[in-house]
């Protein structure tokens, strides 16, 4: 086991797997119990890279919904930005690397959201944003329902419901989201905003933490084991 790393991607890690954050975890000292123990150094700093992962990832779901900037819709998406946070563990005979990053369905967005964008920029991609507002069906759906509503007030007849069917249908729904979403695109490309930096924070905050659970797991696994250590 040649090391012990973390690394954070704001993006999903298999589509972009450049490392943007890191904490190296230090072997000092601990060395010697790797060649005389392997089995049970292991085992600790998986424990506590499992305990340590999970510290991370709360982290980075805080400071989203504490920094989350304000002033257009694609900011605030907060539940689908937070729900996609995820932390892994991968383990080789080399390495044992944990991950805290976001699912697709944020990767569009999570980046943005962590750096920020200055004012004047282009718009951001439609696709993300139109994938948000689909999400939220709650919000959207109320948005249907007006549409709906005023389609019936001004159509007469038996053609009211149809007409109103229509416009709830999915082709409906693409076209009202693209809509709402070139209103959103606009504005983050105009006027900017704040990153958040749910990631940098994390990480910055909490790496002697984290350096101190997978030691101290390491130490508790090979004493148990052996009845105690150099």
């Amino acid at each position: 086991m040649k090391n012990l790393s973390f690394f954070s991607v704001p993006l999903w890690w298999q589509h972009m797997p450049e490392e943007k954050f890191g904490i190296d975890f230090d072997m000092t000292g601990l060395r010697e119990w790797e060649q005389r123990f392997p089995t049970q150094v292991r085992a600790g700093a998986e424990r506590g890279i499992g305990e340590a992962l999970l510290l991370l990832e709360n982290a980075v779901r805080t400071h989203i919904l504490e920094g989350r900037p304000g002033g257009h819709g694609a900011a605030q998406a907060t539940g689908t930005l937070v729900g996609a946070v995820f932390s892994e563990m991968r383990s080789t005979p080399q390495e044992v690397r944990g991950i805290v990053a976001v699912h697709p369905i944020a990767g569009g967005y999570a980046l943005v959201i962590e750096e920020g964008r200055r004012p004047g920029q282009k718009m951001p991609p439609e696709a993300p944003i139109v994938a948000w507002i689909l999400a939220k069906r709650a919000v959207f759906a109320k948005e249907v329902k007006r549409i709906s509503g005023y389609i019936r007030r001004g159509t007469h007849g038996r053609h009211a419901k149809e007409v109103a069917a229509i416009i709830s249908s999915d082709q409906a729904r693409q076209s009202a989201a693209k809509s709402m979403a070139f209103v959103i695109r606009r504005a983050i490309g105009r006027k900017g905003f704040p990153g958040v930096h749910m990631f940098a924070k994390a990480f910055g905050e909490h790496t002697q933490h984290v350096q101190e659970i997978i030691r101290a797991y390491m130490v508790a696994a090979v004493e148990s084991a052996e009845g105690g250590a150099p």
